[in-house]
């Protein structure tokens, strides 16, 4: 999609300086094949920058879709006022990296570098990059601002862990599939290497093709272990966060992902969850201030796109409509977008099923059982028992799990089929042996 689509465009730039855009750095390598690895520094000083609270560091999706556009739309499509890019060319054992921080408001270079030297010192270059970024804007040494370095490992175990980032990034089945197995061989390789335990419990938590209990028993001894190898880590600390709020441990789950957030501030998938978790506690204001800041960190990351209209829904319907529309036409494979823009037509008292044909949305449902269950239920929700019928026989082989069952019948209020549904809820289960860390919060070291 265009990015100049979203209605950030038209507004006037502010330049504030604190404000900054990482660019994906360019592969000029002779024979290419690289395009990871500046991808994978650009990603990686964001999220470096993006632990430190005085700045407001644009988010990957957004920065990423402005890779090749001006200094100019960059400013004013974005808010930036100061924009960092380079680029990236490995020979054998040999690395050149250059580098160049530019001023949007008048397109003054404040700072320029290249580093020429061994692959193995990607670190030490990405770590120089950031802190001379953070002094640069914000004169971080008279601040006593500072970044942590980064953790280093092997040229191998870095290629499969930028890789595995970069896959489950795009957020499709295949490439989290393929995310998953990448991450896991970085980890075989080096099993200290503490980032590469974070994405890939990430990408499992992701994972299409997992149940919630399989989850939890793959995922936590990867946050264990990282967060034995380090207690900062941000990312172990939000997926356990998300692991206790799918547990039913609401407050213990908010307090991991403000500590997540605490750690890295302009994360926006943090941003996200931590808003999620508020929203099921019923805190909707502050779930808005947190989604509201998440979409303006990455108005091109579609899951803050959805989340903002699932806040507008309460209250302005219209709006979340028109964001609903604009987000489907630049994410046409997004599932979760077609089922955002679905509850919005449905919020406006539109036919769901004739606005999404005339959208082109149900040639995007055709492999989305649960995508289409969930359209269901939303009519089911709203006393539309002849379409949520309807709607639910285009997947008869699809089952939702026990609880959405419940609140299927809940809905009807039919207490024989809610007696079949809680008794099925409350029978006693087997639970897998790993799961039992996540009951006992003591035994996962480092997070306290």
């Amino acid at each position: 999609g265009d990015p100049a689509a979203d209605p950030a465009r038209h507004v006037a730039p502010t330049h504030d300086p604190a404000r900054v855009v990482v660019l994906p750095f360019k592969d000029i390598s002779a024979d290419g094949g690289l395009d990871f690895l500046g991808d994978g520094i650009a990603d990686t000083l964001q999220r470096s920058l993006a632990g430190v609270a005085e700045l407001s560091v644009i988010a990957r999706a957004s920065a990423f879709a402005y890779r090749d556009r001006d200094i100019a739309s960059i400013a004013g499509d974005l808010q930036a006022g100061t924009v960092l890019d380079g680029s990236v060319q490995r020979a054998g054992n040999r690395l050149r990296v250059s580098a160049q921080l530019v001023r949007t408001a008048d397109q003054t270079q404040l700072w320029s570098a290249v580093f020429e030297r061994e692959a193995s010192d990607i670190f030490a270059i990405q770590d120089d990059i950031a802190d001379r970024v953070l002094e640069a804007v914000t004169g971080g040494d008279a601040l006593g601002l500072q970044l942590a370095p980064l953790r280093q490992t092997s040229r191998e175990a870095y290629d499969l862990y930028l890789q595995g980032r970069e896959l489950w990034q795009r957020r499709d089945a295949a490439s989290i599939r393929e995310a998953i197995t990448r991450l896991e061989d970085a980890v075989r390789l080096d099993p200290g290497f503490a980032p590469a335990r974070s994405e890939l419990a990430t990408a499992l938590y992701l994972s299409p093709d997992l149940s919630r209990l399989e989850k939890v028993a793959r995922i936590e001894p990867q946050i264990e272990a990282a967060l034995a190898l380090d207690p900062a880590d941000a990312q172990s600390h939000a997926l356990r966060g998300n692991l206790l709020l799918a547990a039913g441990r609401i407050v213990e789950g908010r307090e991991a992902l403000e500590r997540a957030l605490a750690l890295r501030p302009n994360d926006v998938n943090i941003l996200g969850w931590l808003a999620q978790g508020y929203q099921v506690s019923g805190l909707m204001r502050s779930a808005q201030v947190h989604i509201r800041r998440a979409y303006a960190l990455d108005p091109m990351n579609v899951h803050a796109r959805t989340l903002l209209v699932g806040a507008l829904l309460l209250e302005s319907p219209s709006e979340a409509l028109a964001l609903a529309l604009q987000t489907v036409r630049l994410f046409p494979e997004s599932q979760q977008a077609w089922w955002h823009l679905a509850r919005a037509h449905l919020a406006q008292g539109d036919r769901v099923a004739d606005a999404l044909a005339a959208a082109d949305g149900l040639a995007h449902l055709h492999d989305a059982p649960a995508l289409v269950f969930r359209i269901a239920a939303t009519f089911n929700e709203v006393g539309e028992f002849a379409l949520a019928d309807a709607w639910r026989a285009r997947v008869p082989a699809f089952e939702p799990g026990p609880q959405a069952e419940l609140f299927w019948h809940l809905n009807r209020n039919d207490p024989v089929a809610v007696a079949e549904r809680t008794g099925a809820l409350l029978a006693p289960r087997p639970v897998h042996r790993e799961c039992t860390r996540l009951i006992d919060p003591r035994l996962v070291r480092g997070h306290r």
